[in-house]
């Protein structure tokens, strides 16, 4: 079977499996995640993915712990999490969460497609980019803490090799999307077929490349947040908050399934805000107001509609 057509018929796989066990409008999809996102698998890499669940506005009302579990399968793993969890880790930068919005693999339900693409996908590369220095801080933070694990393998040190040159690709404004593939224009180690080499145990690790990596790494860090610091701080703030607004707008529409035309949402200037909660996330009660405050004014829309005709 075609790679391409391994991928998909097992994702929906795993959405069929996990729709049997959750009610099927509560799964906004299953997406992709790991080495086939990156162009960086073998025949024998395992097909990971995550599902993300939307909780109702009982759970939400009754302050139900955001769902977090892992579902093995004979090809691999599906992890759940709620839409609330990973609209953290993109506010975070999580690497491992963002591009759950770049791959070209996922099973999306239908319901939900319109609102997805419209506050998510259509706002990546901005979400992808919206926090240079806690992208930066997580990036590194992750390759230091896997380059001192003892021992460390071919597998770890690939990985930790291919997101030097995602942080050198992310710092000279490629698409997130050319960051994330491991064949766009490789640097520490130039020759892909290597890279896979190390990956696959057929090369040492050395110290002394471990060491060499492990320098380089430090002095991007260093270099990269003096160069942003000069020149991007302030700009990096507005863009900060104009995505968690979006975020934040895009979970209340599909926790709400709100079929409001996204054209209308445009012209209406309604807006939500952080309600000074440091980490950016509404509360619940502010949830329920909100909604209740977007049905107020469509219905206002639609008696002005109905006057104009």
């Amino acid at each position: 079977m075609h790679r391409n057509d391994k991928i998909r018929n097992t994702l929906q796989f795993y959405y069929d499996s996990i729709c049997k066990k959750y009610n099927e409008d509560r799964i906004l999809g299953v997406f992709l995640y790991g080495s086939q996102n990156y162009n960086f698998d073998t025949e024998e890499s395992d097909i990971d993915a995550r599902a993300i669940f939307i909780p109702n506005i009982k759970n939400l009302c009754l302050d139900k712990q955001p769902i977090s579990k892992k579902i093995k399968f004979e090809m691999g793993e599906c992890e759940i999490k709620d839409i609330r969890e990973m609209v953290k880790m993109f506010k975070k930068q999580n690497i491992n969460f963002l591009e759950l919005l770049f791959t070209p693999f996922c099973i999306l339900n239908l319901k939900y497609i319109n609102i997805w693409e419209n506050y998510f996908i259509y706002n990546r590369e901005d979400i992808a980019h919206m926090d240079f220095i806690k992208a930066i801080n997580s990036i590194t933070g992750q390759a230091f803490s896997t380059l001192k694990k003892k021992p460390l393998t071919g597998k770890k040190f690939a990985n930790t090799v291919r997101v030097y040159d995602f942080l050198n690709k992310y710092l000279n404004n490629y698409s997130y999307e050319d960051c994330l593939n491991a064949t766009t224009d490789p640097i520490f180690i130039p020759n892909h077929k290597i890279l896979l080499e190390y990956k696959t145990g057929k090369r040492p690790v050395t110290d002394d490349i471990v060491i060499d990596l492990t320098t380089k790494i430090h002095l991007f860090k260093d270099r990269a947040i003096e160069q942003f610091t000069k020149e991007f701080a302030e700009d990096d703030l507005k863009l900060y908050n104009k995505c968690s607004q979006i975020m934040n707008d895009g979970i209340i529409a599909l926790i709400t399934n709100d079929h409001i035309n996204f054209d209308f949402y445009k012209e209406f200037p309604y807006t939500l805000n952080n309600r000074n909660d440091p980490s950016g996330n509404s509360y619940v009660s502010h949830i329920i107001k909100e909604i209740n405050e977007l049905q107020t004014i469509f219905k206002k829309y639609e008696e002005q509609r109905k006057e104009n005709k």
